[in-house]
């Protein structure tokens, strides 16, 4: 009786089993139908919070081109220009008032999660809450980068020696990262802000009027390649929250201190810089939509002519997935109270 009761408890579980396997089954294909009858028929919206002739313009029309046609239902792709206030209008509209129905997505401005903690009075979103899809590269990693013939070629050197930099301006990073340097590493960098643009500072380094120039390596290469074919640099610090491949020998800012705090203060400063123009779709998303999108977006960066239109733009193209992006902004916007004070001290004197 026993054996007949425990035979006919297996029956029943394996029917169990059985019947849950085909819901979930059958359950996937409709998630996948209902996104795709969603889409159908409808604009995806692609935002930037900058104009159409910028990088960053340039970039939502290349999204707008190629993610919908591996978005389930194709909807047609439609690029969006919403300027104003340094990035933040476009970037407050898509935390307050974008719909939330998967329907709109937007680059980020790289700056936009450190302005959420430094210069909060006008940000109407908060960064922790947008859904990422992914983004196009690590971002830009600063480099300074000083002209052999100025003899100084470590940072220990340039506690003892006094070296010239240029910088467009005192509220820029080529002036508050080299500010915090000084305070922070007991460095001797004096800087002459008031320069244009970078060009000009290229200028006046081979005229002898400055030594260095605190920069990305990829302006640099742009702007000066014959610089690096020719050796005519050091490198004495590199600002990024992971030391590039390309400059394994030169260390982090954040590597030349013990202290626990200047540490902190130079990788917030690093993680400032390296969003690395991320994708994203507003808080409250449906998931089904939310994972579609995704998706999308990591195919879309795998197709060889999106990739090769994103190249054309002089674009570097090293993406991170949907989850180390938002680690970064989570990173960013978690910082210690205590630092963001300090990064805001720095700042402010900056200025």
């Amino acid at each position: 009786m026993q054996q007949s009761r425990m035979r006919a408890w297996k029956k029943a579980s394996s029917l169990s089993a059985l019947l849950c396997c085909a819901a979930l089954a059958v359950a996937a294909p409709a998630s996948a139908e209902d996104v795709a009858a969603f889409y159908a028929g409808k604009q995806l919206r692609v935002l930037s919070p900058f104009e159409i002739n910028g990088g960053y313009g340039q970039l939502v029309r290349v999204i707008a081109s190629f993610l919908p046609k591996y978005l389930p239902g194709h909807p047609t792709g439609v690029p969006q220009y919403m300027p104003g206030a340094g990035g933040l209008r476009g970037t407050n509209y898509m935390g307050t008032s974008a719909p939330r129905d998967g329907t709109v997505i937007s680059i980020l401005y790289d700056s936009m999660p450190a302005t959420q903690v430094t210069d909060p009075s006008e940000v109407r979103f908060d960064a922790r809450k947008f859904n990422v899809l992914g983004s196009l590269n690590k971002g830009d990693f600063g480099l300074i980068s000083v002209l052999k013939t100025a003899g100084v070629a470590t940072i220990e050197e340039a506690t003892r020696k006094e070296l010239w930099f240029g910088a467009t301006g005192t509220g820029s990073a080529q002036f508050y990262v080299l500010q915090a340097a000084n305070k922070l590493l007991a460095t001797k960098f004096k800087i002459i802000p008031g320069y244009p643009s970078v060009s000009d500072q290229y200028l006046a380094m081979e005229k002898g009027e400055l030594h260095a120039i605190f920069t990305n390596y990829s302006i640099i290469q742009l702007g000066r390649p014959q610089w690096f074919r020719d050796n005519k640099l050091d490198f004495l610090a590199q600002l990024g929250i992971e030391r590039d491949r390309r400059f394994a020998s030169v260390p982090l800012m954040q590597e030349l201190t013990d202290d626990a705090q200047s540490k902190q203060i130079f990788e917030f400063l690093a993680l400032s810089r390296v969003t690395g123009k991320a994708f994203f779709a507003p808080p409250d998303v449906p998931a089904d939509r939310l994972a579609a999108l995704r998706e999308a977006f990591a195919a879309t960066l795998r197709d060889p002519e999106a990739r090769d239109a994103i190249f054309k733009l002089r674009q570097e193209l090293d993406p991170r997935d949907w989850r180390a992006a938002q680690d970064v902004i989570m990173r960013t916007v978690n910082t210690a109270p205590d630092v963001i004070t300090r990064v805001q001290d720095l700042i402010k004197t900056a200025n």
